[in-house]
């Protein structure tokens, strides 16, 4: 006992004083000369860093709610946290200017401020030079061409500023007999009311008939989305238009149509085809168990993405509709079929999908199949509704096998900042459910109901309901001990109220005590990489770290629980074979309330292995196990972790069906991380509403910025006069 207090504290020792390292320095403040801070922190947390060590929160571009409400006060009371030492460098003199004359601090202050008041001045007068410039030019209206570059406003049936077109080119004819207007050589052509801008080099405006014409190097805009055609015609009545054979680009896509007709913010396509000109991986998991194979290294020939490129794979689509709201957008995609080497290979049915304008999640009206150990496997159709604030909510119908058949019913709840679900299943007469609500960066709540809560280093567990309030947060130093060898560190601190359950297939030496209580507890991790070496050429990596892992917890009945654990973790792959083998040596000391959700399982000496081999391209097995080497067990079983996996797909593109023997469970999971660069979707009809608003929010959101400011560099003084000395 005395040699497991030993290793206890040298754990803790460790890793809280990198933890206090890393917090402490992480605050401290830049020099008033240089900008940069004196010390740097021997830890950068993640967000800063390029390796990335991913915590377990949800990954959203939309921000948290108390960060929200953090940064409004921020900005509200920012006078009383701005540094107002920093302040006298930072206001008057410009960023990143050297003051290299004799001259003090005060007059070079003076001399920059009369420095930009010229400079508005000068911009002032030029502004309105131009504008009277611009007075003076006159239109002719003898049908003669003018060489001058000619600007011309008209008028809509009134007067209204919004209803104006505006028109500017080199060389303009006017028949004023006809009422034509001919303009050559960088026509532009703004129509403020629908945002649009047409540029041509030849254009012809029919002031009765109420239309344009144009051809030759014509290009419209609106908002991020520019058309580029051989021939548009537009129509101002009905306000639409017209383009033959167009070629539009945006969100990292080119569509090309044979032609084109734009009314009403819609643009409708046909006979066309989409390109995705730029790699942008989309990256899915529905679930966080199964095994990881995008950390395999494999060849890009093994994967879907490559063979899309290549066009190995067609993609044909009847009809496609984008459509952007207010606070969601959504994708219908009405039969489409995929060929390979130019056969039929599959037609898969009606589809429609829907995000937020962030795009933090997708959800589709499509069949769903999962499992849940108290559902069992189920299978039903799904349909989606949009709910406020880009929200959306998935209902699912369903029928389960669960020792019996039965039915029941899923709920799904995503937004940028939360995921939550509820599953009711007949077998069990149980309701089942799990979620997280990101509350700031490193802030947020996780709740369950008899469902597994991640337990990190210490596995998963399951209590009959739990909420917690938990922190979380990584820091890393790249190559802390040398190349390639990096120092990761990661702490989580949580808070919260549990029941337990009162039995457990699986554990029934635990005994459930049914109680509920509250529980606070840290865990922390250090790991550091002491050797890494690979080859992606031949498929080869062997990575070796030692790792220190720590959690104490402290429960409302007044007990407590204790575990530190330090030992190897070996990481290799030969080819098409990888795994993942490492042993812990375990102190601990484990008195929980609550011994079926919590209890410690796995003993004082535990070896872990993670096996996975892939047979082809298209088929991979994989083994997890946790074995106790050691008989301190409260199962006094060897294995305390047991799964077997069978993965089907290429490498981006995979079902993992999978057993869990310890939690008598059936996985169903997929995985996605496809980059569509090069591939090309060819459609009948294409419909994209709103394409200005695609991807676009109403920015209301507080800016995110520093405390104090020294994200921008203080001037460095090269050469400074002290007028007065006072001690």
């Amino acid at each position: 006992m005395k040699k497991s207090k030993h290793i206890i504290l040298l754990i803790a020792f460790l890793i809280s004083v990198n933890s206090s390292f890393a917090d402490m320095y992480s605050l401290t403040q830049p020099s008033d000369y240089t900008g940069d801070s004196i010390i740097g922190a021997p830890l950068k947390s993640v967000e800063q860093s390029n390796d990335i060590y991913k915590s377990s929160s949800k990954n959203s571009g939309t921000m948290p709610p108390l960060k929200k409400l953090r940064l409004k006060y921020r900005s509200k009371y920012k006078k009383f946290f701005t540094d107002p030492v920093q302040n006298q460098f930072l206001e008057p003199i410009e960023e990143n200017e050297a003051i290299e004359s004799d001259l003090s601090v005060q007059e070079a202050s003076e001399n920059l401020t009369e420095k930009k008041e010229k400079k508005a001045w000068f911009r002032k007068n030029k502004k309105e030079k131009e504008v009277s410039d611009d007075n003076e030019k006159e239109v002719s209206s003898s049908g003669e061409t003018e060489t001058a570059e000619k600007k011309l406003t008209v008028e809509k049936g009134n007067t209204e500023e919004q209803d104006r077109v505006l028109m500017d080119c080199e060389k303009m004819d006017y028949d004023n007999e006809n009422a034509v207007i001919t303009a050559h050589g960088n026509v532009s052509i703004t129509m403020p009311a629908q945002g649009v801008t047409l540029y041509a080099q030849d254009v012809v405006f029919d002031k009765v008939a109420n239309t344009i014409k144009a051809n030759n190097k014509v290009l419209i805009k609106k908002g991020d989305l520019e058309v580029v055609g051989d021939y548009i015609f537009i129509d101002l009545n009905e306000e639409n238009a017209l383009i033959s054979r167009p070629i539009s680009n945006f969100n990292q896509m080119e569509i090309t149509a044979k032609e084109a007709n734009m009314h009403e913010g819609t643009i409708t396509q046909t006979d066309g085809s989409i390109l995705f000109k730029n790699s942008s991986p989309f990256f899915f998991r529905s679930g966080k168990r199964g095994p990881k194979l995008e950390r395999m290294l494999t060849k890009k020939e093994d994967t879907l993405s490559e063979d899309l490129q290549e066009g190995r794979y067609k993609v044909k689509v009847t009809k496609m509709v984008i459509n952007s709201e207010k606070e969601h957008d959504s994708f219908l995609i009405q039969k489409a079929t995929i060929y390979k080497d130019g056969k039929k290979f599959i037609t898969l049915p009606r589809t429609k999908f829907y995000t937020n304008k962030n795009h933090d999640y997708a959800e589709g009206d499509f069949i769903e199949i999962g499992s849940k150990r108290d559902a069992g496997v189920y299978l039903g159709p799904g349909v989606v509704f949009k709910l406020p604030k880009g929200s959306a909510l998935k209902a699912v119908p369903f029928v389960s096998y669960k020792d019996e058949i039965g039915f029941g019913g899923l709920l799904r709840f995503n937004s940028g900042t939360n995921e939550t679900y509820l599953i009711y299943g007949s077998q069990k007469d149980k309701f089942i459910g799990r979620g997280i609500q990101e509350l700031d960066d490193n802030l947020r709540l996780e709740y369950a109901t008899n469902d597994y809560m991640d337990e990190w280093f210490l596995g998963r567990a399951r209590p009959k309901y739990g909420i917690s309030l938990v922190y979380d947060k990584s820091y890393s130093n790249k190559d802390f001990l040398g190349e390639t060898r990096d120092l990761t560190f990661r702490h989580k601190v949580s808070g919260g109220y549990y029941k337990d359950i009162e039995e457990d297939k699986y554990y029934k030496e635990l005994n459930g005590t049914g109680k509920e209580t509250t529980r606070f507890k840290y865990m922390a991790q250090i790991n550091q990489t002491l050797w890494d070496k690979k080859n992606e050429e031949d498929l080869t990596w062997f990575r070796l770290s030692l790792i220190g892992q720590l959690s104490s917890a402290l429960y409302g009945t007044g007990d407590t629980q204790v575990v530190a654990r330090v030992g190897p973790m070996l990481h290799t792959q030969y080819k098409r074979w990888m795994q993942d083998i490492g042993y812990f040596q375990s102190a601990f000391q484990d008195d929980t309330p609550m011994p079926v959700y919590d209890a410690y399982r796995y003993g004082s000496s535990n070896a872990y292995i993670r096996e996975t081999i892939k047979l082809n391209k298209m088929l991979a097995l994989s083994w997890f196990g946790s074995v106790t080497l050691s008989n301190d067990t409260y199962t006094n079983k060897m294995f305390q972790e047991c799964a077997f996996y069978v993965s089907i797909g290429p490498d981006d593109l995979r079902l993992n069906i999978g057993y869990d023997v310890v939690r008598a469970n059936v996985y169903f999971m997929v995985d996605v991380g496809l980059d569509p660069k090069g591939t090309e979707v060819q459609y009948d009809k294409l419909e994209i509403k709103n394409p200005d608003k695609l991807g676009k929010k109403k920015d209301n959101e507080p800016k995110e910025e520093p405390l104090y400011r020294h994200n921008k560099k203080a001037p460095i003084l090269k050469n400074a006069v002290v007028e007065e000395i006072t001690t």
